[in-house]
């Protein structure tokens, strides 16, 4: 039936629903942003929710699936 829940299962904040699809975008680094332009891991939060990498300083979302190895 929609809107129950499964018996046993709990609800999240979304809090930790942003840190645990952080994880799933970055497994190689625990959930530490990597840029997807360049690979660069040295990236910082710029607002909410958004990024902005130190090396290349192009701006990203978690959502970008763009794949690039980690430097």
């Amino acid at each position: 039936m929609p809107g129950h829940a499964h018996p046993g299962s709990r609800r999240i904040d979304e809090e930790e629903a942003y840190t645990t699809f952080c994880h799933f975008s970055w497994p190689k680094t625990n959930g530490e942003p990597v840029c997807p332009h360049c690979g660069l891991l040295g990236c910082y939060a710029l607002r909410r929710r958004a990024f902005k990498c130190s090396g290349c300083r192009r701006e990203f979302l978690p959502t970008c699936r763009k794949e690039r190895r980690v430097h």
